[in-house]
């Protein structure tokens, strides 16, 4: 049985055994440091915890995360399946799994605090992590939890040319049909910056799991090239090219997740 540290330490209510939701991470075959590779984590050892590369991505997602990891200590099998912001200078609230338990680490003003965010202690969080006693609420379409905004679906531009072809290989790995391939340009949804998108829809055409989120590079300086890293493979980006005012992400090595696809250059 895993012991919880007392105070500062939730366990989060049984949820549907979907990661990044609250919920513990789907099953099957582990690597060395008991991360879940066909679900898509791998271990990340600055921080000495399992995560999804392209989720945990922000500064301070990731200074929230290690200070959670420092307070937890890190160990084999910790991962990590979301970090979640509320609406004060360092409040974070952010999400583990381990061994079968579901955790999380509450930050106020960036220290380990025994309540919520903000200080209400039994703020009703609910099974994705949304501090309800806050007024947050969770926005599937947007991926994440909302307060005094409206939870609407975005509208992508229309799929790059050829990327059905490769979203078999993301099916394999990320244990989902019918998936999505969505891509938002400079300025774009939800969170300003160009990005992808790839997630699985029902038969109602409601999103029903996120397989795939990255943002892409922009105002990348001339003469210069940058590389991403996607699960386990790499792509590169040029300088913008000022006669299309587009971008080109190309894949470089690793699995071939999509062929090339173009996106707006940054203002």
């Amino acid at each position: 049985m895993l012991i919880l540290a007392v105070g500062c330490v939730q366990e989060a209510p049984a949820g549907n055994g979907q990661p990044g939701g609250g919920e513990q991470p789907i099953g099957g075959e582990t690597d060395e440091h008991g991360c879940l590779g066909p679900a898509g984590y791998s271990w990340d050892s600055e921080l000495g915890v399992c995560l999804r590369t392209w989720e945990i991505t922000g500064d301070d997602d990731r200074a929230a995360a290690k200070t959670a990891v420092e307070h937890l200590g890190s160990q084999d099998g910790l991962t990590l399946t979301r970090v979640d912001t509320a609406g004060c200078t360092g409040c974070f609230t952010v999400h583990f799994a381990l061994a079968g338990e579901q955790i999380q680490v509450y930050l106020d003003n960036w220290e380990i605090t025994d309540e919520p965010p903000g200080g209400q202690a039994g703020g009703g969080i609910d099974e994705h992590g949304c501090d309800t006693g806050r007024g947050y609420e969770w926005c599937e379409p947007m991926n994440k939890c909302i307060k005094d905004e409206e939870c609407v679906k975005p509208t992508p531009v229309p799929t790059p040319e050829g990327v059905y072809t490769y979203l078999t290989v993301i099916e394999k790995w990320c244990g989902a049909t019918n998936l999505v391939f969505n891509l938002w340009n400079t300025g774009g949804y939800p969170t300003g910056k160009p990005m992808v998108r790839v997630y699985e829809l029902d038969a109602s055409g409601e999103i029903t799991k996120t397989c795939l989120e990255f943002e892409l590079p922009s105002n990348i300086p001339k003469n210069s090239k940058v590389e991403i890293t996607i699960k386990n493979s790499k792509y590169g980006v040029d300088e913008c090219d000022y006669t299309t005012g587009k971008y080109r992400l190309v894949p470089i090595s690793g699995d071939v997740l999509f062929n090339s696809i173009e996106f707006e250059c940054g203002v």
